[in-house]
């Protein structure tokens, strides 16, 4: 197993860098892409009509997000798969909305499950499978009031990754990058929620389900590496997007706590210009990050990958 440690240095190197570096090559044949919204390409719009603007072509930001910039530097691409719509177009099953704890048919069970049966159960060993999905499972458990049963959502949730990662290996799966999940409790809606509800406590009860999932997550990846078939790159995005709101003020994020554009209201903040001063918000909207946020997010995907962590 190849375990990712970015130093503080390559952090700060990813932050002050607006594009890639130049185009490599990858042994990977395809990169197939299991999630939610921070990798959804294009899956939820092929059923609802599309995404409408100011979001960019069925995805959930501004501009092209994480796994679209990944798959670039590899000579490759995050299409989505359209297995809502019965077909296999494209390598990508994440979802917008999706769970792992949940089984709707855009949850994590559903997305694995349309892979098998476009893959006749049988998954190409020189691949690399991405398992990026937990954000909406941690805010559930937020807005779960019984702490017992919020809890359980994180088990369950953490149960639905192990089962996927072996499925996956055991239909022939290799090689695998997992990442966590970003801090709920920095998002704006968290706290918009908090002030709305005259609750500020929301915000460390966010942060606290976040860090649940996230150490299940590593302990089960530790446990998964003990397997001679498998291996797992895993990812703290949680340290990375911390750093992004550290390293503010020297790379040029203005704004890290309000959205560029409500998708409750569908307008943009002021400052944000009408979407033409994105790249100075962290956020597109009260959840997600904007295109900025996420070409950091994929470089650092892509460095992880190649061990290319500065130490």
């Amino acid at each position: 197993m190849r375990k990712s440690s970015l130093s503080k240095h390559l952090l700060f190197t990813l932050l002050l860098s607006f594009s890639f570096l130049t185009h490599a090559g990858t042994t990977y044949s395809h990169v197939f892409i299991f999630g939610d919204s921070l990798s959804d390409t294009g899956n939820l719009g092929s059923v609802i009509g599309g995404i409408p603007a100011p979001y960019y072509k069925n995805r959930i930001s501004n501009g092209p997000i994480a796994v679209d910039l990944l798959t670039e530097k590899m000579g490759l691409n995050a299409n989505a798969s359209l297995y809502l719509l019965g077909l296999n177009a494209g390598d990508n099953y994440s979802v917008a909305g999706a769970k792992a704890s949940s089984v709707d048919p855009i949850d994590l069970d559903a997305q694995i499950l349309a892979f098998q049966s476009n893959h006749g159960f049988t998954a190409p060993a020189d691949a690399l499978y991405v398992i990026f999905i937990g954000g909406n499972d941690v805010r559930a458990a937020l807005y779960e009031p019984d702490d017992v049963i919020a809890k359980a959502i994180i088990q369950t949730a953490m149960d639905k990754v192990k089962n996927a990662v072996n499925i996956l290996n055991q239909m022939g799966a290799r090689s695998f990058l997992m990442i966590n999940v970003p801090d709920i409790g920095s998002i704006p809606e968290t706290r918009l929620v908090a002030t709305a509800t005259g609750n500020p406590a929301l915000i460390k009860r966010a942060t606290k389900f976040t860090k649940r999932y996230n150490k299940k997550l590593h302990k089960l990846t530790e446990k998964i590496e003990h397997k001679d078939n498998i291996e797992i790159t895993e990812f703290d995005l949680r340290k990375l997007f911390a750093s992004v709101f550290e390293n503010a003020t020297v790379t040029g994020f203005t704004n890290t706590t309000d959205a560029c554009f409500s998708s409750m209201t569908f307008t943009f903040h002021p400052d944000c210009n009408y979407g033409l001063n994105a790249d100075q918000f962290v956020f597109f909207d009260e959840i997600h990050p904007t295109k900025r946020v996420h070409a950091i997010f994929g470089e650092a995907f892509y460095k992880a990958l190649n061990n290319e962590d500065d130490e």
